[in-house]
């Protein structure tokens, strides 16, 4: 008899949370948050696909709701816990693009009520969620990227900023080579005003010196996002390498890490991490990561 009621005030419970929901979805009520996290905490692997949709489609529909524009600590904290356990589950899933961009989204909008729970365990247990994914990133990447300085330009030089070339790569006969990656320019003339679309858009110069003399080799993007010439690189990223590199002379990849924005029209900012490689054609996409911070 006690595991029938046990049993009928668990399909009690299972019908209330039902009735909360908008057809697959809950509704837009902040206990919901609670509910939605248990859900993703509690599905197995089978079930966690459909509390992902669910969570994600509650979220979407319902931020303004659950996390007002002067949303108290009490409910940005409950918030920014679903959003934690939703970046968890998709780790789970190794859906981990998915986990980098609610993490990216979540600490870098400058107006982010995330950033007001610093200290706080949903803070810290989110920042933890997101390295961890970032840390499942670099594995699936596969290669260690670093950017040493270019020693043939001092500082006030315009290519002072370039990285040097792998020795390993042999990109030259003889002597340094240096990488330089110009970012684009936004909103620039467009070419049938006079501009070459290369200006407009980002390229990479191989860049070589004897004596006084700088040779410069043009490496356009052939394949991939910023090949559409639609991309520009409108700013760096605190204490990450704007450009790296990696990978040994039949396969030297580059990493472009930046925020970004169109070329040429009305614009929406995106944070971009993007692994090339230089090919003998130019630049092919090997590797892509963009998010979506204003659209």
């Amino acid at each position: 008899m006690k595991l029938r009621q046990c049993g009928l005030l668990f399909s009690t419970l299972a019908l209330s949370v039902l009735a909360q929901a908008d057809g697959l979805g809950y509704s837009c009520e902040q206990s919901n948050l609670a509910a939605a996290k248990t859900e993703l905490t509690k599905s197995s692997k089978k079930q966690l696909p459909d509390a992902i949709a669910r969570a994600e489609d509650f979220l979407q529909r319902c931020k303004n709701s659950v996390l007002p524009p002067a949303a108290t600590s009490t409910q940005a904290g409950d918030y920014y816990g679903l959003v934690n356990q939703l970046m968890a589950a998709h780790s789970k899933t190794e859906n981990i693009p998915a986990c980098i961009t609610l993490g990216t989204v979540a600490t870098s909008l400058w107006n982010s009520p995330y950033k007001t729970l610093q200290g706080s365990p949903v803070y810290q247990d989110l920042q933890k969620t997101f390295d961890s994914c970032k840390t499942k990133r670099e594995k699936k990447l596969g290669e260690k990227f670093s950017a040493e300085p270019c020693p043939l330009f001092g500082a006030g030089h315009k290519y002072s900023s370039a990285v040097k070339a792998p020795p390993q790569w042999q990109l030259t006969a003889k002597g340094t080579a240096c990488l330089y990656l110009h970012p684009g320019k936004n909103r620039a003339i467009p070419e049938e005003e006079g501009i070459r679309l290369r200006e407009n858009s980002p390229y990479l110069i191989l860049l070589t010196k004897e004596g006084d003399d700088v040779y410069e080799r043009f490496i356009d993007f052939q394949q991939g996002s910023l090949a559409s010439k639609d991309l520009c690189l409108s700013g760096r990223m605190d204490n990450i390498d704007f450009l790296a590199t990696a990978g040994k002379k039949n396969n030297p990849l580059i990493r472009i890490r930046s925020y970004a924005e169109h070329c040429l029209r009305d614009s929406a900012a995106f944070a971009i991490d993007f692994v090339y490689k230089i090919d003998t054609e130019g630049l092919v996409a090997t590797d892509e990561l963009s998010i979506t911070l204003q659209p």
